[in-house]
């Protein structure tokens, strides 16, 4: 209900004028949490040094709902914050600076159905800004969806700890010598410089540690409208990811509370393989294409992949080839053919995009205690051909080695030992469920 000059109750077929004073008493009295709320934005908003963002961000534990928002936003008529609306107060109060405070109080507006909207900027090293253009809107049916809501104590408990274990794991592997050598020969780094297109090797592990050490999470879940901080982003793009990130917020991993992820942990790991991207990629981009390829062929192209399935079931030497040298039946490899032939259809670059090859291969390692060192053998993934274990990235490892017609098992598998660890790209960046 807005404030009005005068105000109308009806009780007893009997209607009564009260002054808008008087009905902010009666306000208080029904809800004396959202006054609450107002005179802490108040208080906040007129801080002796000039804004208190947490002050602010405190005052809306009060509010519980997206109806209690909107009677609290009328009540800026009065001015006591210096403004007359909410939005005019967030554009002024909050500066280009202030990005991390306008995220805060993004998220904990969505938690009770309120979409805070704004202009984001950033500066040349993809540092994001707060532009101001400040838009209040409600969500559509957020009262039916609110019982669906998974951001949770449940959820967002339970990854920070996991978070430092993936930090810990990437900050273990990159100070491996042996992963810095196998960088330097699949760049083919001259002694005398010791760089890659003019920057030192070890600036570049560097900018991978301040990279891992700075990382954050952010949560969100298939009932938003897009993921905090990433208004460009539809959250639909995002809803069977178990998790993703993007090149604009290098520092944020975006969590998907609405899913139940059964690792976790490889989410993260792989996540930030896709994070190192940006910074420079461990092996030239060919290389990773490379590993799924037999000797002598050609790129495959998008529309070459379609019909594989008809080729390999029918008469594939390669198909047969693998299934004697891994000692796992025909059909079995062949409905590995066939479960990438599915994805393909629904998204033909997918499968085999390179991005996700480097993170799957990462997660891989990790899941089967591989160090630098190490190698991944065919044993090692025949549990996982026969369906006797499950493991996501390793499905999508499998599916795409089908796609390319089943590079010989041993020659696949040296190819990919090679790498330092793969190479990403800054685009399509998601783990999906």
């Amino acid at each position: 209900m807005g404030l009005t000059r005068l105000s109308y109750l009806e009780n007893f077929n009997m209607r009564i004028v009260i002054t808008e004073s008087q009905y902010k008493i009666l306000l208080e009295q029904k809800n004396p949490n959202i006054q609450k709320s107002y005179n802490e934005i108040v208080k906040g908003a007129n801080y002796i040094l000039g804004t208190s963002k947490d002050t602010i961000l405190g005052a809306f534990k009060y509010i519980k709902n997206s109806s209690e928002f909107h009677t609290l936003r009328s009540m800026f008529k009065d001015k006591k914050t210096g403004y007359s609306s909410f939005e005019e107060m967030i554009n002024e109060e909050y500066d280009r600076f202030d990005y991390d405070d306008i995220i805060k109080l993004q998220e904990k507006l969505y938690s009770i159905g309120v979409v805070l909207k704004f202009k984001r900027g950033e500066n040349n090293l993809g540092v994001p800004f707060f532009m101001g253009n400040t838009v209040i809107t409600y969500e559509k049916n957020f009262e039916n969806n609110k019982k669906s809501i998974r951001v949770n104590s449940k959820c967002t408990s339970k990854y920070p700890p996991l978070l430092k274990q993936a930090q810990d794991y990437w900050r273990k592997w990159l100070s491996s010598p042996i992963t810095k050598q196998k960088f330097r020969t699949n760049w083919n780094v001259q002694p005398k410089t010791d760089t890659v297109d003019g920057k030192k090797v070890d600036d570049i592990f560097e900018e991978y540690f301040d990279c891992i050490d700075n990382l954050k999470l952010v949560f969100y879940d298939n009932t938003m409208i897009h993921p905090p901080g990433v208004s460009e982003i539809d959250v639909t793009e995002s809803k069977r990811a178990f998790a993703f990130v993007t090149h604009s917020t290098p520092e944020n991993i975006y969590i998907n509370c609405s899913l139940n992820d059964k690792d976790p942990l490889g989410s993260l790991i792989h996540e930030i393989q896709h994070l190192l991207y940006d910074i420079r990629p461990l092996n030239p981009s060919i290389t990773i294409g490379d590993v799924f390829l037999k000797p002598g062929d050609k790129k495959l192209r998008i529309k070459d992949v379609y019909d594989l399935s008809k080729k390999y079931v029918n008469d594939s030497k390669d198909l047969i080839n693998a299934s004697q040298s891994l000692g796992v039946e025909q059909d079995t490899l062949t409905y590995w053919l066939w479960k990438s032939e599915n994805v393909i259809k629904n998204d033909p670059g997918y499968v085999c995009r390179e991005t996700e090859k480097a993170s799957n291969i990462q997660s891989i390692r990790h899941l089967l205690n591989i160090k630098p060192s190490q190698n991944i053998t065919p044993q090692m993934l025949k549990p996982y051909i026969n369906g006797e274990k499950n493991d996501t990235n390793i499905d999508w490892l499998l599916m795409c080695w089908a796609s390319k017609g089943f590079k010989d098992i041993n020659l696949f598998l040296s190819d990919l030992n090679k790498l330092a660890y793969q190479e990403t790209k800054p685009t399509d960046n998601t783990r999906l469920a």
